[in-house]
């Protein structure tokens, strides 16, 4: 290609030359032969033949010289195309470059072909082109740049920036050759001539004339050409960007600087130039400011303090000093830079602080114009935003290590400038001022642009602090050693080298372990974090200290910028940016140990995380009232709503609702700085010493604001603000979580500052509830913030949700650090601490209840949970840990009555105090159920806590002798017996084994304090439970003849008694069982009825259990001794009672005593007959027991009577044979059981007789079994009538039910009736007479004693049938039971359940009642109706069954619709309307053969059309729609039409029911050879003997004015109505009825005797439809005028059979 170029050209060259220059034609001519004589095998092959032949660029370079344009361009192209395939030769380069240069003053083309070959030029030929020969190639480029062509000038302008950055890329490849390149000469600095290489001398002299260019100055080396300022201003500026390490190695270099280039910068600085100009110094001016503060520092301060300066308003437009901010953005981004410039000028002696005074600008700005920023009291969202950037629903992310985001340009244009507040959207431009290289003229930048920019350098600057200080607070030893055991982490150990400046392990707060305890620590010292400080010998140690330096000079100004944008309005981004650079600046002062600047920091994030104003409305009583103002502070609507997040708030929307105007709470930016301060709290957890305050104190203000926060109506409030503020309420809950989870691994000294800081907020609520005066501002005190509003006090209530904020604190603190109080000592590890404030605040009459209920609850949790916690302890350090626990809640109950005030023991203890007693016990309850299997040494403690709960002058008069008289003690309060009371059912329950001997006395002692106190009667009944289980834990100790020797003589009841407590307190087991034994005895003779019945119980427990381990002898004297003598008191005190007068209470009281003795001697006898009749003196224990038996019966009491025939069923149940007592005893027992009915008694009047009939009738089933061989009618009849009259006399029991299970004694009456035997003649009809009685019970409206229960009888009303209905079916012979009025009685029972059928509180469950009732009548029916006519001899008793029977079925099909207007009832499922339909079909298919017999009267036939008549109704009949004697005259009125109505009627429930009966009253009409088919009708064998024509004419005339009367109400009513209705189309359940009476009118043919003629008709089956022929042509026209056709279609086919009868 470069062959055929060069041909073609030479060849133009050759023509173009022939008349105008012979030298040129001929050198062409020439070197297109010679170009033509060479091989051309390939580009490079020709290219270097090529260049061996010097002449052949004569032609070229004559061509230029003559300045032709047409020589010249052929000339250039080809000189173009010889530099890029390298076809030059060396020799003649010069002459190449001065042809350039010739030619450079021509045609564009020429000039830009020119341009072309220079960089390729350089490319292939660097290594010639040096010195003036480079210089030549610059010249010839500068040349070109003045070229007034737009394209050759920027093109020129490129190509010389290339070539220079050229000339400096060989200077480095040079550099990096540095030993194998000798220098060629020197060059002049301000310090002396410097040798230099040769690139490095081009280099010099290149850049040393174009800084003279810029300046102005005459050139040296170089004769460039004048280039625009701009241009020369860009080329410097890249020589700087792609160079800069050149400056930094070549003296030389940065000679111009120094002597050149920034003195011309610096003038520029302080001129006011143009924007490009000053544009390009700027950028300059950033350069090297980054890269060269080292070698110029002097320039370098000068620039920065020109640049501090322009930053205010009056020194420079607002373009510069947006520029000037850029160039800051840049320079704090440079993170090592920023330490640099503080380390070189703020640091250094005579030096401006640089830094100092940039942050100050920075503050000065921020405050220039606060409502640009939008500054108010509390931070905003910008307004005016078009997208939802910052919504309400935001989810700020803040952690304290998080790295910086650089702030990007905006899409907003410029035009937003004036809109207030900060936001990406329009505080930054598309392009930053100083990328805006190709605007001549200044831009027009965002008003908030610069304050985006300090925004940007606080940013900057606080992420180079953090990624420098936080890598150095690190431990960087191995995981190996983070987990070592106390020997590896004891005192002595040492740091590492690189940080001996640190203090040791003690120093520091590393607290060594209990030496008895050995545990893997979880406090170590490597859990604080380094503090840089005092890394001496660290190679960054200059660095840290610069970082001191720079945070205590400068925090203050950080500080105030940084607050004044915290309350600007910010976009989120800008916010969280700006809330992450608090959090930098914050962890590095505290990780560097500077408190004050750390303190400051805490103190304005408090303060944005809790404004004062928002937590003076949730403390102010009126907080909930509305609030109008017209600024942001005061307005509670603009701190809460979603309009004070979206925009500013305004005068015009005062209009909104009050539930608008509500009181501020917390924003989610107020959270989002909450969150942030938690986060420093965590990272600088154990360095934050003091500052724990400031954390703990604005979490607990944001806990009481949340608390009313929660507690609000948002209903009016925008539910994504909600959802937001509830999640960012979630997120600080979780971090405030974090944070107290992170102080496990605290040392104990930075564990007890943060519990000081806790306890502190605690001491300070008491001086709270006193205005608080204010105080002027500081750093090193936080105080709390509230006092400084005017007229605010701190309620009780307020004060109350401070100390459950603290308390709250406290108890999750101590819960997530048990392990360091089990394994540290009590003032080591802050237990007594913490302990000693919770008892202080829990015991403190001035502090409020609430406060130190709940200080004593946290108090009570702790202690559980560290007991809880030891469990994994060694057994020494448990008991260590028990007796710690439970000593701290003793110390409270004893601090709590040591106050002085106490001394009285009658005195009245506040109910406080009481709830603080009453925690403690509580928590001991807790400690004893979770760690009682490992209480050993600390028993003692925990007896004494249990029995703190008396009054302490009573427990020493429970101490008394066993012989003294008893005592009375009282509780402090029921609530402390009962919680103390349940310390010793634990014991008792779960815990006896591990209870020490020693102890076991005490406990004893306990029980029978328990069991005397008369303040909770259920704590002393139940305390004789526990009787019985302590001497079921000392009986397993014992044997028959362990006690043999304690027992000898049972006369001397006081010295055995004196004996047994001797033995008892050196604890003796057997005598300590005595002891408990005769303690019960002592309770038993309590005056308090339940206390001494639960105590003869127990006793008797205790026998029965051991029963069948006492001996016959052992039985004999227990007998004797304790049980008869225990029952003969009952006895003599019921002969007292008898002669004296006393309460009836009492009375009754000795009554159930008795009982219960009674019940449990009897008890024993029975259960150990067998052992117990082995006695020698049976027979005399017998007689006794037999006596005391008859004399209780004679008392006429219905308790005692209870007794005696529970005691006749017990022993009787134990004789198999009548032998056994002999059969004169039995007969006895019998007379005594039916001549004993139990009767009311004066004394029992009022008493419940349900026990004692089930006594009475159980005894019977005993009686009845020993004398069944020998029983008679009479006795059965004077059973069953007992029986009866038990149930009927009955009264109902407490909590019990017999709607869906019988009573007990119901059953048993029901079981006692099916013993009976049926063999003898008669019985049948005395069981089943009994129990119909028993199916009536439920509805029958008297009994013959008035009952005073509320017993319902359903359940034993259900037996009952059941069992009547098994008797008929079984009977094989019915004739005595048919004529007996047994059986009416029955069916009358039957029917009284079926008319309950909608009475829901008698049907009880699944079968109802009513169900029931109609299975068992239908079942009793069919049995007894085949036989029933014939047999039947007493008509009376025949209509009166009938009469039952129609009622029953009528009960079937009839439903009561009116209990369903109640909403609580629902109506009945399809399910039930099933069941009716079904049992009437069964019914009707048994009644209706045998009903139109001849022996039955008209008017029954006339009952059962009348009731099917009035089912079948679907719709209420309206007032005078039936004849008013429907019974009689049916048809009365027939034709008469009523008023129309406009509702629409609601159908019956039961609409298939009524279509049933509808089908009924068709059937019983119609002919028999055309019955219809809805209702098939069959006939059994014993109908067909009747006269079944004639019995259905009988039915078929009774029931035809019924079904004429019903088939005309449908019609009728739309007569009467569809003229009212108008277009409205009728009910369709209304349709559906008229359409199918219409149908099965026409379709039906009637009996024809069923309806009588009419003179001048003559119809066999069709006489029904002359009777409604008239309403039918009436309807028939009013549908036609309504339109309504299936109407009209239905009565036409009336009318149309009407015609076809009638022959029309």
């Amino acid at each position: 290609m470069t062959a055929h170029i060069l041909s073609s050209e030479l060849s133009n060259l050759v023509q173009e030359s022939k008349r105008k220059n012979t030298e040129l034609r001929n050198a062409a001519d020439k070197s297109l032969q010679d170009l033509k004589a060479l091989p051309t095998t390939s580009e490079n092959q020709l290219a270097a033949d090529l260049s061996r032949r010097p002449h052949f660029i004569t032609p070229f370079l004559i061509a230029c010289g003559t300045k032709n344009p047409k020589f010249a361009a052929i000339a250039t192209v080809c000189l173009q195309r010889l530099v890029v395939s390298k076809g030059l030769p060396r020799e003649r380069l010069k002459d190449v470059v001065e042809a350039f240069g010739e030619c450079s003053s021509l045609g564009t083309d020429i000039q830009l072909k020119i341009l072309q070959a220079l960089p390729s030029l350089f490319q292939n030929y660097s290594n010639e082109l040096r010195s003036d020969l480079l210089f030549a190639v610059l010249q010839v480029c500068s040349s070109l740049q003045a070229s007034k062509a737009v394209a050759v000038s920027s093109t020129a302008a490129a190509t010389l920036q290339q070539l220079v950055i050229s000339v400096f890329d060989k200077l480095e490849i040079e550099d990096g050759k540095a030993l194998e390149v000798p220098t060629i000469g020197q060059v002049p600095t301000e310090e002396g001539p410097v040798a230099v290489r040769p690139v490095a001398q081009d280099a010099f002299k290149i850049f040393h004339d174009l800084c003279l260019l810029i300046d102005g100055a005459k050139l040296q080396y170089i004769h460039f050409s004048a280039i625009p300022l701009t241009s020369g201003l860009e080329l410097v500026e890249s020589i700087l960007s792609n160079h800069a390490d050149i400056f930094l190695t070549h003296p030389e270099q940065a000679s111009i600087l120094h002597a050149t280039l920034l003195p011309f910068i610096i003038r520029s600085l302080s001129e006011r130039l143009s924007f490009p100009t000053t544009l390009r110094v700027m950028r300059i001016s950033s350069f090297i400011l980054r890269n060269h503060l080292s070698i110029l520092p002097a320039e370098c301060e000068i620039i920065l303090g020109l640049l501090n300066h322009m930053l205010d308003p009056e020194a420079a437009p607002p373009w510069k000093r947006a520029i000037c901010m850029e160039v800051f953005r840049s320079l704090y981004a440079e993170s090592d830079l920023v330490l640099e410039i503080h380390a070189t000028y703020d640091m250094a002696e005579g030096k401006k602080p640089v830094l100092r005074e940039n942050l100050a600008a920075f503050v000065r700005l921020a405050t220039e114009k606060p409502t640009v920023i939008g500054l108010s009291h509390q931070s905003t969202t910008p307004v005016g935003q078009s997208s939802s950037r910052d919504a309400p629903t935001e989810q700020a992310a803040v952690e304290a290590t998080a790295v910086a985001d650089l702030i990007g340009g905006g899409g907003m244009d410029v035009n937003t400038s004036n809109v207030m507040g900060i936001s990406s959207q329009w505080s930054s431009p598309r392009t930053a001022c100083l990328d805006q290289l190709d605007k001549a003229d200044a831009p027009q930048t965002p008003e908030t642009y610069v304050y985006s920019l300090v925004l940007s350098c606080l940013n900057s600057l606080s992420e180079t602090l953090a990624k420098f200080i936080l890598p150095l607070t690190v431990h960087t030893e191995g995981k190996s050693k983070r987990h070592r055991s106390r020997s590896d982490t004891g005192g002595d150990s040492k740091m590492d080298e690189d940080r001996q400046g640190e203090p040791n392990a003690q120093s520091a707060g590393l607290m060594s372990p209990r030496a008895d305890v050995t545990r893997s620590q979880s406090f170590r010292k490597r859990t604080v974090p380094i503090n840089p400080v005092t890394l001496a010998r660290h190679p960054a140690y200059s660095g840290i200290k610069a970082v001191v330096a720079l945070i205590d000079e400068c925090w203050p100004a950080i500080l105030a910028c940084c607050s004044t944008f915290l309350y600007a309005a910010l976009d989120a981004e800008y916010y969280r940016a700006l809330v992450r650079s608090f959090q930098r600046f914050t962890q590095v002062s505290g990780l560097l140990r500077m408190s004050t600047a750390r303190d400051a920091f805490l103190t304005t994030l408090s303060k944005a995380a809790v404004p004062p104003n928002v937590l003076a409305a949730s403390l102010s009583p009126a907080a909930g009232t509305p609030v109008e103002s017209p600024s942001m502070f005061s307005n509670a609507r603009g701190l809460l709503s979603v309009e004070s997040i979206t925009k500013t708030p305004n005068l015009s929307e005062k209009s909104r609702t009050s539930a608008d105007l509500h009181m501020p709470t917390l924003t989610t930016r107020n959270l989002l700085c909450l969150r942030a301060l938690l986060n420093l709290a965590i990272a600088l957890g154990p360095t934050m010493d003091a500052a724990w305050a400031i954390v703990l104190e604005t979490l607990q203000q944001a806990d009481i604001i949340t608390m009313a926060w929660t507690s609000r109506d948002k209903r009016n409030i925008d539910s994504s603000y909600v959802q937001s503020l509830n999640s960012e309420i979630s997120a600080v809950m979780l971090a405030a979580e974090r944070l107290f989870e992170s102080t496990v691994d605290y040392t104990n000294e930075s564990f007890i500052q943060m519990l000081m800081a806790l306890c502190n907020l605690l001491r300070e609520k008491e001086s709270s509830s006193q205005p608080i005066a204010p105080q002027s501002p500081g750093f090193m005190k936080h105080q709390r913030r509230v006092g400084s509003f005017s007229g605010l006090h701190v309620n009780i209530e307020a004060q109350t949700q401070d100390y459950q904020c603290a308390l709250k604190r406290i108890d999750i603190l101590a819960t997530l650090n048990l392990s360091r109080f089990a394994g540290f000592e009590e003032d080591e590890s802050g237990w007594s601490l913490l302990m000693g404030e919770l008892i202080a605040l829990s015991t403190k009459v001035s502090i409020a209840a609430d406060a130190r209920n709940l200080a004593a609850a946290t108090l009570s949790h702790v202690v559980h949970d560290l007991t809880s916690s030891a469990s994994s302890e060694p057994p020494e350090a448990q008991n260590d840990i028990h007796c710690r626990a439970i000593a701290a809640l003793l110390t409270e109950v004893q601090a709590l009555y040591d106050t002085g005030n106490f001394k009285d023991t009658q005195h009245l203890v506040d109910d406080i105090d009481l709830k603080v007693h009453y925690n403690a016990l509580a928590a001991l309850k807790a400690i004893v159920e979770h760690c009682g299997e490992r209480l050993t040494s600390s028993w003692a403690i925990v007896f004494d806590l249990v029995l703190s709960a008396f009054r302490p002058h009573e427990l020493r008069l429970a101490s008394a002798n066993l012989a003294d008289a008893i005592p009375r003690i009282h509780l402090f309060s029921k609530g402390l017996g009962r919680i103390s009371f349940d310390c010793v059912q634990l014991m008792c329950s779960d815990f006896l084994p591990t209870i020490p001997t020693a102890s076991l006395l005490v406990l004893i002692d306990t029980l029978f304090r328990f069991s005397l106190q008369e303040d909770d009667l259920n704590i002393a009944l139940t305390t004789t439970t526990f009787f019985w289980k302590v001497s079921d834990f000392l009986q397993s100790s014992l044997s028959s003849s362990s006690f043999a020797d304690l027992i000898e003589d049972r006369s001397e009841t006081t010295q055995l008694l004196e004996h047994v407590q001797t033995a008892a307190r050196a604890s003796s087991i057997p005598a300590l069982w005595l002891y408990l034994l005769l303690r019960m005895i002592s309770v038993t003779a309590d005056p308090r009825p339940e206390v001494r019945n639960a105590a003869i119980h127990t006793l008797l427990r205790i026998f029965d259990h051991y029963g069948e381990h006492l001996s016959p002898s052992d039985w004999e004297l227990c007998i004797e001794a304790i049980l008869l003598r225990m029952l003969s008191t009952v006895v003599h005190h019921h002969q007292r009672l008898a002669s004296e007068d006393v309460p009836t209470e009492e009375l009754a009281a000795w009554d159930e005593t008795s009982t219960i003795m009674l019940d449990g001697l009897s008890g024993l006898i029975s259960t150990y007959l067998d052992e117990i009749s082995r006695c020698a003196e049976f027979s005399k224990l017998w007689e006794t027991f037999m006596i005391l038996l008859e004399d209780l019966l004679a008392c006429k009491i219905h308790a005692l009577h209870v007794a005696v025939f529970t005691a006749i069923t017990k022993m009787l149940s134990k004789i198999t044979k009548p032998a056994v007592i002999g059969q004169a005893a039995i007969d006895k027992l019998t007379d005594m059981w039916t001549d004993n009915f139990p009767r009311t008694s004066p004394r029992s009047h009022s008493e419940s007789n349900q026990p004692v009939f089930e006594a009475y009738v159980g005894a019977l089933k005993e009686i009845y079994r020993l004398t069944e061989a020998r029983v008679e009618l009479e006795f059965l009849k004077k059973a069953v009538e007992n029986l009866v009259q038990c149930v009927q006399s009955s009264d109902c029991m407490s909590y019990t039910n017999d709607l869906d299970r019988m009573a007990p004694l119901q059953s048993r009456v029901v079981d006692s009736l099916g013993l009976f035997k049926t063999n003898i003649k008669g019985s049948m009809a005395v069981f089943v007479q009994g129990l119909a009685v028993l199916i009536g019970l439920p509805y029958a409206t008297s009994t013959p004693e008035p009952r005073k229960g509320s017993l319902t009888y359903v359940a034993i009303s259900k037996a009952a049938m059941d069992r009547a209905k098994r008797l008929i079916a079984s009977s094989t012979d019915l004739k005595d039971l048919v004529d007996s009025p047994a059986l009416l009685k029955t069916v009358q029972s039957l029917r009284q359940a079926t008319s309950s059928k909608t009475q829901l509180s008698l049907q009880g469950k699944e079968p109802t009642s009513y169900k029931l009732a109609v299975k068992n009548s239908l079942d009793i029916l069919a049995k007894v109706l085949p036989d029933f006519m014939e047999a039947s001899t007493n008509r009376k008793n025949l209509i009166s069954f009938w009469t039952q029977v129609l009622d029953i079925s009528n009960d079937i099909a009839r439903f009561d619709c009116d209990i369903f207007d109640n909403a609580f009832v629902e109506p009945p499922a399809l399910e039930e309307e099933d069941f009716d339909m079904a049992s009437l079909t069964t019914l009707r298919n048994l009644i209706v053969p045998a009903l139109g017999s001849r022996k039955l009267p008209d008017s029954l036939r006339r009952t059962y059309t009348a009731n099917i008549f009035t089912n079948s109704l679907i719709h209420s009949p309206e007032p005078g729609e039936l004849p008013p004697n429907i019974h009689e005259e049916p048809l009365q009125d027939f034709y008469k039409i009523r008023f129309g109505r406009t509702c629409d009627p609601e159908p019956t429930f039961r609409s298939r029911m009524s279509y049933l009966c509808l089908s009924e009253l068709l059937s019983l009409t119609a002919a028999p050879q055309k019955t219809s088919s809805l209702l098939p009708s069959h006939r059994n064998n014993k109908e067909k003997s009747l006269d079944g024509e004639a019995n259905h004419v009988k039915l078929a005339q009774a029931a035809s004015p019924y079904l004429i009367l019903r088939a005309a109400l449908p019609i009728k009513a739309y007569i009467a109505d569809a003229p009212l209705r108008g277009r409205m189309p009728m009910p369709a359940s209304e349709k559906a009825e008229l359409v199918f009476v219409s149908r099965e009118m026409r379709g039906l043919e009637t009996e024809p005797r069923a309806i009588p003629d009419v003179p001048g008709v003559v119809s066999q089956r069709k006489k029904h439809l002359h009777r409604l022929y008239k309403i039918v042509v009436s309807a028939v026209g009013v549908a036609t005028k309504k339109g309504d056709e299936e109407v009209v279609r239905a009565l036409e086919e009336v009318l149309e059979a009407v015609g076809e009868e009638f022959g029309l």
